[in-house]
């Protein structure tokens, strides 16, 4: 079976959930729905029930072990302060993927999103061997611009009505960062 990945940076630990983590995962979302809605897709009207959360994870999981995402929690010992994901993962000559992130608002300003957006761009580039990632934003989101800055993303353009979020089509920065040195041997 495919080892998922456990990476770490000083205070940052991102892991894959399991069934034991739904608890945690639940906590998360509650403490956070009013900070996180304005930037999300809908959530479904069940996200806190506990019953869900199984199917849930199995579909990261499986996503994970077919090679086309990898959802990962950040980790605060065993409490759940955010997550970083890899989706749409191609292959071929396009080599690329979309990366989401969101962190609990109570831990924001601290560097633990930019660490663990560096965290996973490396594991995309040197243990996936891909050569794009691709993350977008919502203008009024300046915080997120900024960390993909640090990051080392590229602003590549603006799309309109991009992505359903908190009840309405909104628009997105679309950025980008490659690993140039992907086909060097």
């Amino acid at each position: 079976m495919k080892q998922p990945p456990v990476l770490r940076d000083g205070p940052v630990t991102l892991k894959m959930a399991n069934d034991g983590d739904v608890p945690e995962l639940i906590d998360y979302y509650q403490r956070n729905q009013v900070f996180l809605r304005p930037f999300s897709p809908p959530w479904p009207e069940n996200m806190f029930e506990p019953d869900i959360w199984p199917g849930r994870l199995a579909a990261q999981w499986d996503e994970f072990l077919q090679g086309r995402g990898c959802k990962l929690y950040l980790f605060d010992g065993t409490r759940i302060i955010g997550s970083v994901g890899l989706s749409g993962i191609q292959r071929g000559p396009f080599q690329a993927c979309f990366l989401g992130y969101e962190l609990d608002e109570h831990v924001q300003g601290k560097g633990l999103a930019t660490r663990a957006v560096k965290l996973v761009t490396h594991y995309a580039f040197v243990e996936l061997g891909l050569h794009r990632i691709q993350a977008n934003y919502m203008p009024a989101n300046e915080r997120s611009g900024k960390l993909l800055r640090r990051c080392g993303f590229t602003v590549e353009g603006y799309a309109r009505d991009y992505l359903y979020i908190n009840g309405t089509w909104a628009d997105h920065v679309l950025t980008s960062l490659t690993n140039a040195d992907l086909l060097k041997p």
